[in-house]
């Protein structure tokens, strides 16, 4: 029976689907897939594993749960991290996924591997959600798409299914623990996948030949939106340069995602903003950091980026809000920071405290448990999942905060507002405590995560606790 394109998963779907509790790989022990987790695999995915061999597409194909539970991982996929990047084009995948049912060893190794990757991403969302349904198969699936993936020549002749398998282990990474290296590694893998897509001519107007459809071409063209999307995001997160040029970006705006097209239209801008944060950080002009406070802030009113579950590409609308949040922040964070900021660089200053709450106020409607019946809505124990893509933006947020409201000499400080009168200060200062109290305690459920996200937490829960007593003296 041919996987049929899913729709959005209603509230309460999936933990009401009927599953097999265990999975029993039937491979041999000398042929068993490593259960070694990412983050004992610093080189994933390009590690070795000591005396693995080549592994057979038998020993592979084992791994797999039941078809249904297949579907399941597949339909979470499409429902969260497609929506949000648009890696895949839905119709060929269809197609193709129907003919995988029907003979398994009739695919490539490279389109195995997307496949893997596909099913470590549903896998782990589900895990999430479930508590620990299927422990390690994620990791396990991950590990396949790998070996796969090492099977395929993609150093130099490698295939558009290469670069597809590439971006979602970019995005499992993000989303497996927080780390303090993390953004860090995932810079460099994202720039191979946009040297791999140039070479493959994704990057120009015509990227194909005449042996490509014309659907397929349509489809390198968007892939190369969202190639370009991650490597802008990368760049913002790890504070390296951004390696494409203006003469890479494309002439021809894709059409299937409304909001991935808005985001089109601001690639120039993006691009601008973050050479300059890269080129000139130390340098920033203050009129030019308004300039481009003016358009990013008229990018966050664009109705196909209201952030309202109810809208169709909810967690595309995600993404990019928190983007040009953090890209905002990011601009005035050097001017806020400067002494008497609030008088000097009063814009800086209170954009930098907007652009936090902003944040802070997505990491809340992402994690908390709030209901819908909306169609578009995702569960919220997915939805929650899907926040770790910005772990980093949010402790970044959370910290810039403290920041002010530790600092001396500020219109934030408890004795301010009481010597000029101005009680809207102290409003402003409830208002930020609440908002950290709050998402610390967010920080403080997934503390068992990883060493780094244990340590961020408990960094974060010890300033606001000083600031609580602060706040009572």
């Amino acid at each position: 029976m041919a996987l049929a394109v899913p729709d959005p998963v209603p509230l309460g779907t999936i933990r009401e689907l009927t599953m097999p509790h265990s999975v029993h790989p039937t491979m041999s022990a000398d042929e068993e897939m490593t259960l070694a987790g990412v983050d004992r695999v610093t080189n994933f995915p390009f590690s070795e594993r000591p005396g693995r061999s080549k592994i057979s597409r038998k020993s592979l194909l084992s791994i797999l749960p039941e078809r249904a539970t297949v579907e399941v991982f597949i339909r979470i996929y499409l429902d969260t991290i497609e929506q949000a990047y648009s890696v895949l084009h839905l119709p060929s995948f269809t197609s193709e996924i129907t003919g995988f049912w029907e003979d398994p060893y009739v695919v490539s190794d490279s389109w195995l591997a997307m496949l893997f990757a596909i099913l470590s991403l549903g896998c782990h969302a589900y895990n999430a959600a479930n508590k620990g349904s299927y422990p390690g198969l994620d990791v396990q699936l991950l590990d396949a798409s790998e070996a796969c993936l090492k099977m395929t020549p993609l150093m130099y002749c490698p295939d558009k299914c290469n670069i597809q398998t590439l971006y979602l282990m970019v995005i499992f990474k993000q989303l497996d623990r927080m780390s303090c290296h993390q953004t860090g590694a995932c810079w460099p893998l994202t720039g191979l996948i946009v040297r791999l897509a140039m070479m493959l001519g994704i990057h120009t107007e015509s990227p194909g030949n005449n042996t490509l459809s014309e659907l397929e071409i349509e489809h390198r063209k968007e892939l190369w939106v969202s190639i370009i999307l991650l490597e802008m995001r990368q760049s913002l997160v790890s504070g390296m340069p951004l390696l494409l040029q203006l003469t890479d970006l494309p002439k021809i705006e894709p059409a299937s995602n409304d909001s991935i097209s808005s985001f089109y239209s601001s690639i120039p801008l993006m691009a601008q903003v973050l050479s300059t944060l890269s080129l000139n950080a130390n340098q920033l002009e203050h009129d030019k950091v308004l300039e481009y406070d003016l358009q990013l802030r008229q990018l966050l009113k664009d109705p196909n980026l209201a952030l309202d579950c109810t809208s169709k590409n909810y967690p595309a609308r995600i993404l990019l809000n928190v983007f040009y949040r953090r890209l905002l922040l990011a601009l005035h964070t050097c001017f806020a920071q400067e002494p008497r900021a609030s008088t000097r660089y009063p814009v800086s200053y209170w954009s930098t405290l907007d652009s936090c709450l902003g944040l802070l106020a997505v990491q809340r409607d992402l994690c908390e448990d709030t209901a819908s019946n909306s169609k578009y809505c995702k569960p919220a124990h997915l939805m929650a999942w899907f926040a770790g893509l910005f772990r980093e933006d949010f402790f970044t947020a959370a910290m810039t905060l403290c920041h002010h409201l530790v600092k001396a000499n500020s219109p934030l400080e408890p004795s301010a507002s009481a010597s000029n009168g101005c009680f809207c200060q102290q409003q402003a200062r409830d208002t930020i405590m609440e908002t950290l109290v709050s998402c610390s305690g967010l920080w403080a459920r997934e503390e068992g995560l990883s060493y780094c996200h244990r340590e961020a937490s408990r960094v974060m829960s010890s300033v606001i606790e000083y600031l609580s007593v602060q706040d009572s003296c």
